[in-house]
């Protein structure tokens, strides 16, 4: 099923046959340096660093809801216990 074996000085000279350095071209090697090149100013923003601008907004304005609810709630519950020492006081007038 798997053949003959081969010796190590077989597979080192079918290696050597197939593994030859090729020198490119040199139009592939200007195609690539053209491609690898990218210019100042070719496109506005990177599709990126869009992502992580309109991330970063997603999470300051989520953060800004957040302390804007914490801020109401607090002022709540400060009233909410002004009124309560305001009911009590009154109340202990007036049992007295």
């Amino acid at each position: 099923m798997a053949g003959p074996r081969l010796s190590r000085k077989q597979i080192e000279s079918l290696l050597t046959e197939v593994l030859t350095p090729v020198e490119p071209s040199a139009q592939f090697v200007h195609s690539l340096k053209a491609r690898l090149v990218t210019y100042q100013g070719e496109r506005p923003l990177s599709p990126w660093m869009l992502l992580a601008i309109l991330g970063t907004a997603i999470v300051l304005a989520l953060t800004s809801i957040g302390m804007l609810l914490r801020f109401i709630v607090g002022l709540v519950s400060l009233i909410s216990l002004l009124g309560n020492r305001r009911n009590t006081n009154s109340g202990s007038r007036a049992s007295a």
